[in-house]
């Protein structure tokens, strides 16, 4: 499989993932938003740079 067919795949399939929840929960994801829009700007650059670093640690691990 060439690299750009990889990046593609990937792309598509995150896309499928961050689709799940608003399409299916909508509800459940609106209140999640709200929840996040109510975290200081400290605890959600937190999540951020949690979310970062385990993508990261994923992405070389694979």
């Amino acid at each position: 499989m060439e690299r750009w067919e990889i990046v593609l795949l990937s792309l598509g399939w995150f896309l499928v993932y961050e689709g799940l929840l608003p399409a299916f929960f909508t509800r459940q994801y609106r209140e999640g938003i709200e929840r996040l829009r109510a975290l200081p700007d400290r605890a959600l650059r937190n999540v951020g740079l949690f979310m970062l670093i385990l993508g990261l640690g994923i992405v070389w691990a694979v």
